[in-house]
């Protein structure tokens, strides 16, 4: 929940400088481990949307890992060491729903979120 609002995959300004020192990190990391390969995995809650942007939770959760790579671009690391994947509700951190099938609120903030790998590329 600290990244996205639902629904939205417009990344809050308040983690900005958290992305940016992660992105420093990264680059200095490429000199000891010049083959490394980012791999940013973007999830939703099981809350279904319908607009015009996102006609689903398969592609706002694609765009949620889409704009963190571009994030990274944008901060100077090179594009050809990124993959981006998006799972929409499909393996949530937390389940969505209690016993009952109510929403439990906390758990659906949780699962709306990215992962970031920084792996040892072959």
């Amino acid at each position: 929940s600290a990244l996205y609002e639902s629904g939205s995959a417009d990344i809050k300004y308040n983690v900005v400088p958290e992305l940016k020192e992660l992105a420093g990190v990264i680059k200095n990391m490429r000199v000891t481990f010049p083959n490394y390969l980012v791999e940013v995995e973007g999830h939703t809650d099981n809350n279904p949307i319908n607009t015009e942007r996102y006609p689903s939770n398969w592609e706002l959760s694609t765009n949620r890992a889409t704009n963190i790579v571009r994030f990274f671009i944008e901060q100077g690391l090179p594009p050809t060491k990124f993959r981006a994947a998006g799972y929409s509700d499909s393996r949530p951190k937390l389940p969505n729903v209690d016993n009952n099938g109510n929403s439990i609120v906390e758990n659906q903030a949780a699962n709306r979120r990215v992962i970031i790998y920084v792996r040892r590329a072959n």
